[in-house]
C-alpha cells in the first residue's frame, strides 16, 4: 500500500482515482471543499490558487498525482493569476513537497491540446504547436509546469500525460462531450468543419486512471499521450449519441477546414499492456452511468 497525495481530487480524473485505488493505497484528497470519500481517504482542503502550506500534507509519501485544474481556464486574462498559481506555482511547491517528503513518483496532468491540429497521428516526438487565441496563457502554464516537472527527474520519477478529450459521467459543460450531449438532448446545432468536423480519439476517464497506475507501477519516465482506442469525428459521434438518445442531432457547416487531433497511443498501450475503450463504447457506459 502507497501512500499517494491527489490533487485535484473533487474534479473527473481525481475522483475516479478515489474511487478505484482506495482499497489498496493510502490516499490524501487534496480539494478547495470537503468532501464525502471513503474512510480510507484522508481529505485536506486546500485552494491551490490561494494561500496554502505544504505543512497540511503529510510528512512523508510515495507519490503525489498532480491533477488540479484551474476552474478558469478560458478566462483570459482576468484569470491569468489563478491559472498560474495552480498551474506552475502550485506545481513548483509539489514537486519541491514530494522530493523532500520521500516520493519516488510525480504525475502531472498536462494536456494534448499542446500540440496543436494535425493531418498525422500525434506522437509524444511532435512538436509543439498549439493554436493562438483565447487558451494561449492556459497552454502557456502547462508547458511551464511540464519544464518545471521535468527539471526533477534525477530528484524522482516524472510521468507527464498529456490526454486527448478527456471524458466520462460527471464531467460537465463546456467541455466537449457534455457539450454535444446537450446539443443532441436540446436539437441545438452541432456546428462541423468540413463534412464531418474534427477528428480524434477522446479518451474514457477510466483509462486515464489505468495509463496513471501503469507509470506509478512501472516508474515511468517521461511524456506519454493519453488518448481512447477509437479514432471518430464530432458528426460520428453526435450520431451515436443520437442513437443512445433516440434523438437526431442537427448539424449546421461553418467556415474553415476540418482539424485533427487525434494521437499515437503506441507508448500508452505498450505501459498498460491493453487496450483504451473506443467512443462507441465509452459513451454508452456514460449515458448509463448518467442515467443510473
Amino acid at each position: 500500500m502507497s501512500r499517494i497525495v491527489v490533487t485535484g481530487a473533487s474534479g473527473l480524473v481525481g475522483s475516479a482515482v478515489i474511487r478505484d485505488w482506495s482499497t489498496h493505497h493510502e490516499l490524501f484528497a487534496v480539494s478547495r471543499r470537503e468532501l464525502p470519500q471513503p474512510k480510507s481517504v484522508t481529505t485536506i482542503v486546500a485552494d491551490l490558487a490561494a494561500s496554502w502550506s505544504v505543512d497540511d500534507l503529510p510528512d512523508r509519501i510515495d507519490a503525489v498525482i498532480h491533477l488540479a485544474q484551474s476552474n478558469h481556464w478560458q478566462d483570459f486574462p482576468d484569470a491569468a493569476l489563478d491559472m498560474f498559481d495552480v498551474n506552475v506555482a502550485a506545481t513548483t511547491k509539489l514537486l519541491d513537497y514530494a522530493a523532500t517528503a520521500g516520493a519516488t513518483h510525480f504525475v502531472l496532468a498536462s494536456t494534448g491540446g499542446l500540440y496543436g491540429s494535425s493531418a498525422q497521428p500525434i506522437t509524444e516526438a511532435s512538436p509543439l504547436c498549439h493554436a493562438h487565441g483565447p487558451l494561449d496563457y492556459y497552454f502557456a502554464t502547462k508547458q511551464a509546469a511540464e519544464m518545471l516537472a521535468l527539471s526533477y527527474r534525477h530528484r524522482l520519477g516524472v510521468s507527464i500525460l498529456r490526454p486527448f478529450f478527456v471524458y466520462g459521467a460527471g464531467q460537465r459543460l463546456p467541455k466537449l462531450i457534455p457539450r454535444l450531449i446537450d446539443n443532441v438532448r436540446t436539437g441545438a446545432a452541432i456546428r462541423l468543419r468540413g463534412d464531418s468536423g474534427t477528428m480524434l480519439n477522446p479518451v474514457h476517464v477510466d483509462d486515464v486512471v489505468t495509463i496513471m497506475a501503469a507509470c506509478l507501477e512501472q516508474q515511468h519516465q517521461g511524456i506519454v499521450n493519453v488518448g481512447g482506442g477509437q479514432v471518430t469525428t464530432i458528426r460520428s459521434m453526435a450520431a451515436r449519441i443520437g442513437e443512445l438518445l433516440a434523438a437526431t442531432p442537427r448539424f449546421a457547416n461553418e467556415p474553415g477546414e476540418a482539424e485533427g487531433f487525434v494521437t499515437d497511443i503506441s507508448l500508452m498501450r505498450s505501459l498498460t499492456r491493453c487496450e483504451p475503450m473506443g467512443f462507441d463504447e465509452g459513451i454508452a457506459l456514460l449515458l448509463k452511468e448518467t442515467d443510473s
